[in-house]
């Protein structure tokens, strides 16, 4: 029905407009007659008609709501029908008794829909929805019912996108709920080094700490706060992230191979599989899945670092030594310079930070060898711009990071100064490997040279997407000599 009026609307805007006000309100009673009928005798049997007729109900004024441009169309409808609150009680009792998880969904989807006006995301928090189911859901992913586990999964979003939409109001009970969940909350994270295809839930609680993590000062930076906990998770999450992307036969291994079905390889290759998994070579012909795999992992790569972003000065605070007062801070990134693995959990180090923009540059200047334009369809060019600003801000990101806490530790004065110039020496050398790099690409006329050059370095253009990243290196330069 809804795609019917998608249509009437596409044809007929001006001779037959549809009000979905009305719509809307001739639904909303329908909604609550059958919320309170299921509320009532409906959840007993989860396949009756009227936890069917709720389920249905519910998305279709979910995707209603989605049609219309004025919010102030369905806002008054569904105050007067308290629909918040019904649809609030059933997910309450859908949850406790746990009979049909579609209902939990539809409900959970519809809250989304809502969470984008400001008017009805107080409604929400008003509902104490979150408050009152937060407890039930720990059956939901203790089980095995993947149906339950999507509930749980669209719970966080709905707290982290109310989170967005009220930001302090919305703190207290997103810690609180932060903190009943904090240990699958955190196991989601770590279980990503051991089952890289286990993406999905890892993005939401990432999405979800980063946005709780970004009101920081509104929190007690303590160990009794569960965002310390899900922090130390993220940065070691950050590190298998980036040796994951930087060995993708190994990544590739992992998604692909199942135990009993896997081609045996011959004897002369046996000996060479292992080496191959960990090389660092690109895939030459990658598969669907790893290429998915990648995209998602380069995602997750960017939403831990804005995590430790969060938590670490400013390059242009930690350069004004007047600015930066040194107790608010302490290092996230521990000095070492080694490049992350997968076989063992290690908490971010530069090291990982300057991987993480070594396969950022390396896959920048691959595309922009090979890419052409002029024979590439619409879709993947616009598919290659959305990576390539991905694969930027990655590499502008943990640049950043890195300098902001390099910075710090120089400050620092329980940093032994033996400790402060090994950084120096270490620092200086990874990035000026980068800078050689990012030279030879702008040399050849890469995208974004504001110059073809092949004999000299071309001027800098400061509105070039080179322009950051040269700053950072030359900002390493002239601190860390």
């Amino acid at each position: 029905m809804v795609k019917m009026i998608r249509l009437h609307q596409g044809a007929e805007k001006e001779a037959c407009p549809l009000n979905l006000h009305n719509w809307v309100g001739c639904l909303c009673p329908v909604l609550t007659y059958y919320e309170r009928r299921c509320s009532q005798e409906g959840l007993r049997s989860p396949n009756s008609l009227i936890v069917q007729a709720s389920t249905t109900l519910t998305i279709l004024l979910k995707e209603l709501l989605s049609l219309s441009k004025d919010n102030a169309d369905y806002i008054p409808v569904l105050q007067q029908n308290l629909v918040v609150g019904q649809l609030a009680r059933l997910l309450q009792g859908s949850l406790q008794a746990r009979k049909d998880s579609r209902l939990a969904q539809a409900i959970c989807n519809f809250f989304l829909t809502l969470t984008t006006v400001p008017q009805m995301a107080e409604a929400l928090q008003c509902s104490g929805v979150i408050h009152h189911v937060s407890p039930y859901l720990l059956a939901c992913y203790q089980g095995t019912d993947s149906g339950w586990l999507t509930v749980y999964q669209l719970l966080v979003q709905l707290v982290t996108a109310l989170l967005h939409s009220l930001r302090h109001f919305f703190l207290e009970d997103a810690l609180g709920f932060m903190a009943v969940h904090v240990g699958r909350l955190s196991a989601c994270l770590t279980q990503v080094r051991s089952n890289p295809t286990q993406i999905d839930e890892a993005l939401v609680t990432c999405r979800f700490v980063c946005k709780v993590a970004s009101l920081r000062t509104m929190c007690q930076f303590d160990q009794t706060n569960p965002l310390i906990t899900l922090m130390a998770s993220v940065g070691s999450l950050t590190s298998c992230t980036v040796a994951y992307l930087s060995r993708p036969n190994l990544l590739q291994h992992m998604l692909e191979y199942k135990k009993g079905s896997a081609v045996k390889p011959q004897p002369e290759e046996q000996g060479s599989q292992p080496r191959r998994q960990l090389s660092t070579d690109d895939v030459i012909d990658p598969s669907p899945r790893l290429t998915e795999a990648r995209r998602k992992l380069l995602e997750l790569l960017f939403i831990c670092l804005s995590c430790c972003q969060k938590y670490s000065p400013s390059v242009a605070e930690a350069l004004s030594d007047l600015a930066l007062d040194i107790a608010e801070w302490r290092p996230v990134v521990q000095l070492s310079f080694q490049s992350p693995s997968v076989e063992q959990e290690q908490q971010l180090t530069f090291g990982a930070l300057i991987a993480a923009a070594q396969l950022c540059l390396k896959s920048l200047i691959k595309t922009d060898k090979h890419q052409s334009p002029a024979k590439s369809p619409a879709g993947v060019l616009g598919s290659h711009y959305q990576q390539r600003l991905l694969e930027f801000a990655v590499l502008e990101m943990s640049l950043s990071v890195a300098l902001g806490q390099a910075l710090l530790y120089r400050l620092l004065p329980a940093v032994p100064l033996q400790e402060k110039q090994v950084l120096s020496r270490a620092l200086s050398g990874e990035i000026n490997l980068i800078k050689t790099e990012v030279q030879r690409h702008l040399r050849r006329g890469g995208q974004g040279s504001p110059s073809t050059s092949r004999t000299k370095t071309p001027p800098l253009d400061p509105v070039s997407e080179w322009s950051l990243v040269q700053t950072f290196i030359d900002i390493v330069e002239q601190v860390f000599k």
